[in-house]
């Protein structure tokens, strides 16, 4: 199964597995992914999964919906 693994600045984690085809990502209720430290936005990221090559290897997307801080991938 596919995970999203969030890590903040003090380094505490949060796994997220992966069931849904999106996720919207922010600090607003409602969003699927609720991250509440000061440096997310609202509305922050979109997480959209769709088929890949295989049934076992779909494809990714995240997009930065309005952030003021970005959308970082492994730090960058």
């Amino acid at each position: 199964m596919w995970k999203l693994v969030i890590e903040d600045d003090e380094g505490k984690r949060t796994v997220v597995p992966l069931t849904r085809d999106e996720y919207t990502i922010g600090r607003k209720e409602g969003n699927s992914i609720r991250l509440t430290e000061r440096n997310v936005s609202r509305e922050h990221a979109k997480l959209s999964k769709r088929a890949g090559p295989s049934k076992d290897k779909p494809i990714f997307t995240l997009g930065d919906v309005s952030s003021y801080n970005g959308v970082y991938v492994n730090g960058l």
